[in-house]
Formats: structure tokens, sequence, C-alpha cells
């Protein structure tokens, strides 16, 4: 049942008038990447939809992460999350439930439920989410802390600590966003607590009117963490109409040792409200980092930030 969510069915709850005035979120994205060199390629394309609605005290949602893997000689690879919940608001800052997830990794289903609950004002907000996948009777278990505050008008620092049962070091994102008039800026480092270095990057956008604007991304390992790989894009971007928007990029890796590939990234999203979980909001500002650089490479299912890397 949950695999039968699709951009048809996000799309459909956004313009049915029954669930319309109710809506507090609902976004659907297509993103493209191509990465090329010495006459090889491999391409991704990714397709996130997410939705929330309200009824009385109820939050409920749905969403999917579907990704495409294809290196252009007959080697593909097929990854589908997918997410199902309710929560309950048992005041205007705390909210509390639970859900239903699911992985298939290229025809191979894991299944699981998240438990989750947050505290969040307009300048602070904090959470906590418990999810567990059983493959074939082996459990794994994921837990994430999730912090964030606005420091300043415009200025927002963030945090984001996850455990994992079956390995022994712990992940770990802190960022902080600047979002003022038409400038946008978010640094962010990833990194591992028993391992010496990380993931630095830096991205950012301008707004030269209402609809057009300009975008730069910067990606590095650290101490050689994940290889030695340095990435950078920089696009451009125009809304279509309100909360339909379309960018594109075109930049570089260099892996080291001389080796470098050419990236072109294309993508179209809708979006509408703003998301009351705090956690899959942080989630999606991650997935967006990793997606700017070689991490559009690697499979984001819609749940542990370990996944990312």
């Amino acid at each position: 049942m949950l695999r039968a969510i699709s951009t048809t069915a996000v799309l459909a709850v956004l313009a049915t008038p029954g669930f319309a005035q109710d809506l507090t979120f609902g976004q659907v994205d297509l993103d493209y990447t191509n990465i090329s060199a010495d006459g090889g390629e491999l391409d991704s394309t990714a397709l996130n939809g997410d939705v929330e609605f309200e009824v009385s005290q109820f939050l409920l949602g749905a969403s999917f992460n579907n990704q495409s893997l294809d290196s252009g000689m007959g080697s593909s690879l097929t990854f589908l999350g997918y997410e199902a919940f309710g929560a309950y608001m048992l005041t205007a800052e705390t909210l509390v439930g639970a859900g239903l997830i699911g992985v298939d990794f290229d025809g191979d289903d894991i299944n699981g439920f998240e438990v989750f609950g947050q505290y969040r004002t307009d300048q602070f907000g904090v959470a906590i989410n418990f999810s567990r996948l059983d493959d074939d009777g082996a459990e794994f278990d994921f837990t994430t802390l999730y912090g964030q505050a606005e420091v300043t008008p415009g200025v927002t620092l963030g945090a984001v600590v996850e455990s994992v049962s079956e390995t022994d070091g712990t992940v770990y994102v802190l960022s902080a966003e600047y979002d003022a008039g038409p400038i946008f800026a978010r640094t962010y480092y990833d990194g591992f607590t028993d391992v010496d270095g990380g993931i630095f990057g830096v991205r950012g956008s301008y707004d030269f009117t209402d609809v057009i604007s300009a975008s730069a991304s910067y990606q590095t390992s650290v101490d050689d963490f994940f290889g030695d790989f340095t990435a950078y894009t920089v696009g451009a971007g125009y809304e279509f109409t309100e909360g339909l928007y379309g960018d594109f990029a075109v930049g570089r890796i260099d892996l080291g040792g001389g080796d470098e590939a050419d990236l072109l990234q294309i993508g179209l999203s809708f979006e509408l409200g703003d998301r009351r979980r705090l956690d899959n909001q942080i989630d999606n500002a991650m997935r967006i980092d990793n997606e700017k650089g070689i991490g559009a490479f690697i499979p984001n299912v819609g749940f542990g930030i370990g996944l990312a890397f």
C-alpha cells in the first residue's frame, strides 16, 4: 500500500478541495544529475514528494523518495523510500506521532516504523526521531536528535546527531543559514565522531528579480574523508508561477590525482505552505546539500542521515 505513494497521489491531495483548506505543506521535486569523464557517464534521476495536512489537532502526512542510477553501460539501480505518518498536536508547540516507513533497494523490500516528537516555536525547535527497519529478522535502529535556533533575524543555526545500532560511530551535521531579502546562504559540516575529517560545503542564491535568481555551491572533503574530492557548481533559476520553480547548474568534480568530471544538474520543483515536522524540514535541507555535489549519486531513502554518506 505504501509503495503506491506517487507524484500523482501527492498532486491529487494538493488539488482536492476537501483537503486544500487544511493543507499545511506540499512539495514535489524532480532532479536530474549527469556526471561525465573520459567518455564515461553516470546519470541520477530523483523524484521526491511530501505532503502534510491538518485534521483538527492531528497532522497527517506521507512522502516518497525515488531515485534511479544509470551508468550508461546497461547497469542501473533503483531506490525507493516511503513514509506515512500520523501525529497529534498536544499544544501549538508540541507534536508527537508515529508512522510506517520502508525502502525498496532495487526490488528488495525493507519495512519498519518510526516514532517522533518535537517542541517548536518561531525562534527555536528540538526534535527526536526513532526509526527501526527489519530486514529478514535483522533490525536496524536509527536514533536522531535535531536542534535549530534563529539566533538573530535571518540567521539560523542547526545541529543533527544520529546513532545507528549496527555502527560504533555517530553521524553529526552542523549548519548555519542566512536568509534575508534576496540573499540565501547555507554552510554545513558533516562528519563521524570516530573518523577524522568530514565534508564541508556551502551553497547559496541571489534573487535578481521576483522570478530570476543565480546560485552557486561548493563541497569538499576534509582530511581526505570519503576520498579526496572537491565539487562546485554555478547556475540559475526561474519561478514560472508561484510555487513552481525550475533551475539548472553546471560544475566540476575534482577527484584528486588529476581526475576530473563535468557535472550537469537540472531541477523542477513545486512547493506550497510550510512543514510542521521539524525533522523532515531539516532532513530536506540536508538532502539538498548532498545533491549539490558528489552526494547526488548516493541514494537518499528519506530517513537516516547516515545513509547520505
